[in-house]
């Protein structure tokens, strides 16, 4: 009789450590697809910065601030990233690039009169002239993942210098600042 009950007691503790088998392998499946997940969310957020920086690249080189369109007022970052994508929609100019949506829109800050960017043809000095280039990138999922909202200061040339309160100063073109923010769309 006692070999029944070894035989027994052996079988239950065989199927009882089976179980428990079982269930971590279950639960390393599950942190790996987890892990998984994660990664995946953060690839495509990397994917989605490297193509906005791609992006606003091309708008900062662009003959877009320099043509007047796409302009809005000088708004705070905060006010922008409160704005439904309707809003964009209406109010400034949009396009795609690599089956990514965007739209983005140039604020002029205003002019540095004794910044000097360089020399016009005629020889006359030119000021530099400041802007901020706003960039909001839709994702292809828009509940799983956040929109991208990149920002930009680009001095541009611009008119010949007329006077200078105080004393001159080299300015160098092109990108001055960036940032990212991540927001979810409303």
């Amino acid at each position: 009789m006692t070999h029944q009950y070894q035989n027994g007691f052996v079988l239950l503790t065989v199927l009882v450590l089976l179980q428990i088998f079982s269930l971590m392998g279950l639960y390393g499946l599950t942190q790996a697809s987890l892990a998984l997940q994660r990664e995946n969310v953060r690839w495509q957020r990397e994917e989605y910065a490297r193509l906005s920086g791609q992006i606003l690249g091309r708008i900062e080189t662009g003959h877009v601030i320099d043509s007047g369109s796409c302009r809005i007022l000088v708004t705070p970052v905060s006010k922008l990233a409160e704005k439904p994508e309707s809003w964009w929609e209406i109010n400034t100019c949009s396009d795609n690039f690599s089956g990514i949506r965007y739209y983005y829109a140039i604020e002029s800050m205003g002019s540095d009169s004794c910044g000097i960017v360089g020399l016009e043809a005629g020889k006359h000095l030119l000021i530099a002239h400041y802007y901020r280039i706003s960039l909001l990138i839709i994702p292809h999922d828009k509940k799983a993942e956040a929109a991208l909202l990149l920002q930009s200061a680009v001095i541009r040339p611009g008119k010949p210098v007329d006077s200078c309160d105080h004393s001159p100063h080299i300015v160098y073109t092109g990108r001055q600042m960036r940032r990212e923010i991540y927001l979810q769309l409303v």
